[in-house]
């Protein structure tokens, strides 16, 4: 049985927005290094998801519903699925130069 997905990485940005909040400015409110926020909302990070869930109002496990269990603890370790490396954008030609 599939794992359900959750806010895609869009949704969670569009929802923080409506309420006037950016992925930096939860950065600097969480004490975490810039861009966990960022990051955590596509790719697992404990206290990214929390800072994120708390801006939302909502359990980490309501947007995350593949990260956490049913009874609301995480999935440890996190299925290797979670850490797909992040799409790139364009190419270069063999052998030149950016």
């Amino acid at each position: 049985m599939a794992q359900p997905k959750g806010l895609s990485p869009a949704e969670i940005k569009f929802q923080l927005t409506r309420r006037g909040i950016t992925f930096a400015a939860l950065d600097r409110e969480a004490g975490l290094p810039p861009g966990t926020c960022r990051n955590a909302a596509r790719r697992p990070h404990r206290a990214g998801e929390a800072a994120i869930a708390a801006a939302m109002g909502r359990p980490p496990r309501m947007i995350w519903p593949g990260r956490y269990h049913v009874d609301g603890s995480r999935i440890s370790p996190q299925p290797g699925s979670h850490y797909r490396p992040a799409p790139q954008f364009g190419h270069r030609q063999n052998g030149a130069r950016a």
